[in-house]
């Protein structure tokens, strides 16, 4: 399956200058979430964030 939100929003990135270097989808689990967002925050410069695929 295709993520299209994250391939969408990579292009528009890309396009604007920015180096994507990675999309994750994540559960519904808090320490999970946690977990990843300190390690982006922790090796990016800037973290897009954006919510539930419907799944």
């Amino acid at each position: 399956m295709v993520n299209s939100n994250a391939a969408w929003l990579s292009r528009r990135l890309s396009a604007l200058g920015f180096r994507v270097a990675r999309h994750v989808v994540l559960p519904d689990d808090l320490p999970a979430m946690v977990r990843e967002f300190r390690s982006a925050f922790g090796r990016a410069e800037l973290v897009v964030l954006t919510g539930g695929l419907g799944r």
